[in-house]
């Protein structure tokens, strides 16, 4: 599915569903503008919650601060920032996405659904181990770490029409509170310990880069890196 806007998406209240994504069929909606204003919120937001329900977003050459308004449900607004301090290259495309599971996946990996990444981890990724594992895991052993990782994906491809990709800073949110809480048991991490990571597809670890140490910005808590 693809919906395409060329000059500004303004969302004034109510929310945008994304639905029904896959690998073969992602479903987009195409932002034609690469102004940091191009998508604008009041109120209410874009709820993706599946790794291929995307924002396709063409940034080109631009720079300056991108706000992708996510929102899970209709409660809980989850911005992802993307500050471009260095533009890139080329024609490029920058898609976004970000999803949880909330403890509706079954048991994979040995550990407890809720807190277990293993089960819902996005397509490219092979493993939740980081590059020096944590063996010790409340109840059930584990095989990996995502009783220490915060319980959402965000996906991130500026592999479209870029010869050199930009530069961003990014800033991440979360939901830290209520029954839908992404950080509660049977994660073992101290909010503030958090940092941001990414996995290396070519390298097949989650260990080859370490964000600095997240901030707690009071409905979420933030952690920002290049």
């Amino acid at each position: 599915m693809l919906f395409s806007q060329g000059e500004q998406f303004v969302i004034k209240s109510g929310y945008v569903v994304l639905a029904n994504g896959s690998a073969a069929k992602p479903t987009y909606l195409v932002i034609h503008n690469g102004a940091t204003n191009a998508i604008t919120r009041t109120a209410g937001g874009i709820i993706s919650e599946a790794e291929y329900n995307m924002i396709w977003w063409d940034i080109g050459t631009n720079a300056g601060t991108y706000t992708v308004p996510f929102q899970y449900s209709t409660t809980n607004y989850l911005p992802l920032t993307f500050n471009v301090a260095t533009a890139g290259v080329g024609s490029g495309t920058v898609k976004f996405s970000t999803y949880s599971d909330h403890g509706s996946v079954a048991n994979c990996n040995g550990g407890t659904g809720i807190a277990d990444n293993y089960c819902y981890k996005p397509s490219d990724v092979t493993n939740m181990n980081a590059l020096n594992p944590i063996t010790v895991y409340p109840g059930t052993a584990s095989t990996d770490d995502s009783y220490y990782a915060v319980d959402r994906f965000w996906i991130l491809d500026a592999n479209t029409g870029y010869t050199t990709k930009p530069n961003p800073e990014i800033t991440f949110s979360y939901i830290n509170a209520g029954i839908s809480s992404e950080i509660a048991a049977p994660n073992v991490f101290t909010e503030t310990s958090l940092i941001a990571q990414r996995f290396n597809s070519g390298l097949g670890t989650w260990g080859d880069w370490f964000g600095p140490s997240g901030t707690d910005a009071g409905t979420g808590t933030a952690s920002t890196g290049p």
